[in-house]
């Protein structure tokens, strides 16, 4: 009869997997719950069905070897197996909901961990491919552009802001920045040795024409309205811990006086 209520609840719980498992939610199902909840529920259903396989697996083969031990005992000893019956009797039943919570308690722990193995798994095989793919290492720094204008703090000079989003960056520098079809460029003086995650960097820049004297940052706005452009591309160029190249490829956009900044994307350049 435990057999059959067993397999039935099995059934129950596979009829359950089948119908929710791998299946994208319908749109009700999207109402009702959000898709973290979802996921919860697909992590715990995986982890209740493994343990609760696992938990009769274990139950049977205690019940087994406890079985076998006591008929071997009284086989051996007839006085030692009377005292062991009287002893069982006078035991309450209520006992043995001890051992069997702590077995429970046990496989469950067990089939939490075991399913979380299996997602970090699935999880580092998608970053895996998601590196050959494009190239790009799993590890690695991202550095957005934050505002063009004055470092009032230290250098009191103009250039770009920008911060790093995630692993520590090495040797960030902007090479030179053509301003229109100009001759003029914007050149960043200076190279940042190290930028730790979420610290935030300033280069300061000067405009930089073999006709004319240079002229610090703050012509910008001035230079691009001279060259007819309302942006111009900047690239942020890094070195990830192991010494791997990348870049942040970001706009200058000029609307009337005003300088705004903006991240395209990141490339791996070796």
């Amino acid at each position: 009869m435990q057999q059959a209520r067993f397999e039935a609840g099995l059934e129950v719980l596979r009829i359950i997997h089948n119908e929710y498992g791998s299946t994208s939610p319908t749109k009700s199902t999207l109402s009702v719950c959000t898709a973290e909840v979802c996921a919860m529920w697909n992590f715990y259903k995986a982890v209740i069905l493994s343990a609760f396989e696992e938990v009769w697996t274990a139950t049977e083969k205690v019940l087994t070897v406890t079985a076998v031990l006591s008929f071997l005992a009284i086989l051996a000893n007839r006085e030692f197996g009377e005292k062991l019956v009287t002893t069982w009797n006078g035991i309450s039943p209520w006992w043995s909901v001890v051992p069997i919570g702590l077995l429970v308690s046990w496989r469950l722990l067990k089939a939490n961990y075991t399913q979380f193995i299996l997602v970090r798994a699935e999880r580092d095989t998608a970053v895996t491919k998601l590196e050959s793919t494009t190239r790009l290492p799993r590890y690695k720094p991202f550095i957005v552009p934050v505002a063009y204008g004055q470092d009032t703090e230290y250098t009191k000079g103009y250039g770009l802001f920008f911060a790093n989003d995630d692993y520590a960056a090495n040797t960030v520098s902007i090479p030179d920045v053509v301003i229109g079809q100009t001759m003029s460029t914007l050149h960043f003086t200076e190279t940042l040795s190290r930028l730790a995650h979420n610290q935030e960097g300033f280069l300061e820049a000067v405009i930089k024409n073999p006709e004319r004297p240079d002229r610090d940052g703050s012509h910008l706005c001035k230079e691009m309205v001279s060259a007819g452009t309302d942006e111009i591309e900047v690239g942020i160029v890094y070195k990830d811990t192991d010494l791997r190249r990348h870049r942040s490829n970001c706009i200058i956009k000029r609307d009337a006086n005003v300088l705004t900044v903006r991240i395209v994307n990141q490339e791996f350049i070796g």
